[in-house]
């Protein structure tokens, strides 16, 4: 089955951020004034015509207050078929953030587009997307995190009602 190797995929992802949680606890503080610079990788799953892939990407967020941010990111996902698909995605959100010590969950909105390549055709679609994930504070300047994300193209829906990516996240912190 195809989706067996993106379930492993997440679940590697997932054992990697609980390995990741075991490492000395960071100091309590405040999201608010941060500088967040990472990279991530993972999954990506385009549901519909079931077409599993790999992702990777690059993120910046910053803290609004101690509870909202404002956050973008660019990705790349490539799904292995016969006619390999070719994803890039530039995304924008805001984000609630609750910030619980050394880990700080969160849930956003935001709005995404999906530039496409398949059989030598180029497309894009706009679409929205939840979030949520959490971060894991290593230190001051280094987190860990597990983002996952799931998007609805507004005018592709009937060919890929839904995309979902998961990845694991290296970011570096600088309180500004």
């Amino acid at each position: 089955m195809r989706l067996s190797g993106s379930i492993r995929a997440l679940a590697v992802a997932a054992h990697a951020t609980l390995g990741a949680l075991s490492v000395a606890p960071a100091d309590a503080r405040a999201y608010e004034h941060e500088l967040s610079l990472g990279i991530e990788t993972g999954i990506a799953h385009a549901l519909g015509p079931e077409l599993p892939g790999v992702r990777a990407g690059i993120h910046a967020s910053y803290g609004i207050d101690d509870t909202w941010a404002i956050a973008a990111q660019l990705g790349y996902s490539i799904h292995p078929d016969a006619s390999p698909l070719h994803v890039a995605e530039a995304a924008a959100e805001l984000l609630y953030v609750i910030d619980v010590v050394r880990v700080v969950p969160y849930v956003g909105v935001g709005a995404s587009y999906f530039g496409t390549l398949v059989d030598q055709q180029v497309g894009g679609e706009g679409g929205a997307h939840v979030v949520g994930g959490a971060h894991y504070y290593l230190s001051r300047a280094w987190a860990v995190g597990l983002d996952v994300r799931g998007h609805a193209l507004f005018t592709a829906l009937e060919e890929f009602p839904i995309y979902v990516t998961a990845t694991l996240r290296l970011s570096w912190i600088q309180v500004l």
